[in-house]
């Protein structure tokens, strides 16, 4: 796998959106009668993302991305967990809220970190495997449709694990409605963008990577 600069800055961005989705995931919003993760505004750039990683530079770098996105969100998380118990200042008043904030429900983290891996491993799983079906045709519908049941999956895990025994399960069932068409909705706006950049960095790095011969398990790097 060849690393060029954009192939980094793309990783960087990636693992940056997943661990401000992760802080933030636990507040939820309202749009009329629509309930949503908050994390649901920015979440969907990794979907995005990791098509562009697997439309030119193939599943194995995407699957190493996805994996150390992961690994950098287990540290963020695990020390902002662990900062809540050092003991605060007499001047400090805002100790509570800090807890709130960064104190993760196991039961959220784990939600989390499962949604995602079976989420993004299965983007670019599908992309990978239709990009050597269509020999690199049909972009649009190969992205869409990854996305499609990426999202539901990932929806449907993180919320089921997450609020069920949280929030009403009319609640529940509305925010996993309403973030997957938000997440489908994005995707199709900012494809002439996704497009674009895909052009862009076939051209400039020179990569047009097709999956012929890779070996599409999620735990070999």
């Amino acid at each position: 796998m060849k690393i060029t600069k954009n192939y980094l800055i793309l990783a960087m961005v990636f693992t940056s959106v997943l661990i401000v989705s992760n802080i933030t995931g636990m507040k939820i919003s309202q749009l009329g009668q629509w309930h949503l993760s908050a994390a649901v505004l920015l979440f969907p750039i990794t979907y995005i993302i990791s098509d562009v990683l697997t439309e030119v530079y193939g599943f194995a770098a995407s699957r190493t991305v996805i994996w150390l996105a992961a690994l950098a969100n287990m540290i963020v998380v695990t020390a902002a967990y662990t900062l809540c118990f050092v003991p605060p200042s007499n001047e400090w008043h805002h100790e509570q809220a800090f807890n709130i904030i960064f104190m993760f429900s196991p039961i959220i983290f784990i939600a989390s970190i499962i949604s995602y891996l079976f989420g993004e491993f299965i983007n670019s799983l599908i992309l990978a495997k239709l990009k050597t079906i269509t020999r690199g045709k049909y972009f649009f519908v190969r992205a869409i449709f990854s996305t499609l049941v990426s999202a539901a999956i990932d929806t449907t895990l993180f919320n089921s694990i997450a609020f069920f025994n949280i929030l009403p399960i009319a609640i529940v069932f509305n925010i996993m409605l309403t973030e997957f068409c938000f997440k489908l909705l994005i995707e199709i706006i900012v494809f002439p963008v996704t497009k674009a950049l895909v052009v862009y960095l076939k051209r400039v790095d020179k990569i047009d990577y097709y999956d012929d011969k890779t070996v599409f398990n999620p735990f070999t790097i």
